[in-house]
């Protein structure tokens, strides 16, 4: 074999072993998103059991009442930046791929 012939030899025998051959790529023309139903739900607390809540006295009541108000106003305020960085993160996912089409 010639020089050429066993070069081009090298060349085919190296491009099968790495994959060039029977490798197909496929690219998806549109940013699919995030699903809703991806997106986390935001944690409730219960209120207070009604039938524990009316045998407490006014002081217990409004302490009772009080800590579920906090922890709701918590748990609200954690969901809402929660959702926020995932859209923030998703519209930002929109821009760089409808960026690159153009």
């Amino acid at each position: 074999m010639t020089k050429i012939a066993k070069y081009a030899a090298m060349m085919v025998g190296a491009m099968f072993l790495t994959g060039c051959f029977g490798t197909k790529i496929i690219y998806k023309d549109k940013y699919v998103g995030i699903p809703d139903e991806l997106i986390p739900k935001c944690k409730l607390e219960k209120p207070p059991a009604k039938k524990d809540y009316v045998t407490l006295d006014e002081k217990e009541k409004e302490n009772v009442l009080t800590n579920f108000a906090n922890k709701q106003t918590t748990n609200a305020g954690n969901c809402a930046a929660t959702v926020e960085k995932v859209r923030d993160w998703d519209q930002k996912q929109r821009k760089i791929y409808t960026e690159e089409k153009k």
